[in-house]
């Protein structure tokens, strides 16, 4: 079954991309987030948007962005 992850840049998303690729139910096709867009942060932790995308690249993950007010 192919899923969205919803990436908040944290340990528990790593850990939660990390037992879905284990898995041989889900195949995750895109990570999600939100981000503060006159910060230009996650919303969830408050990381800079280019650690996200950093870390996306690095998981060679297409990444999906909701900016929010």
């Amino acid at each position: 079954m192919n899923v969205v992850l919803n990436w908040s840049s944290g340990k528990d998303a790593a850990l939660a991309y990390h037992l879905l690729q284990q898995s041989n139910k889900y195949k995750v096709q895109q990570l999600l987030t939100t981000v503060n867009k006159n910060y230009n942060r996650i919303v969830m932790h408050g990381v800079r948007e280019e650690l996200l995308d950093a870390q996306a690249a690095a998981m060679n993950m297409p990444l999906k962005k909701i900016y929010l007010p």
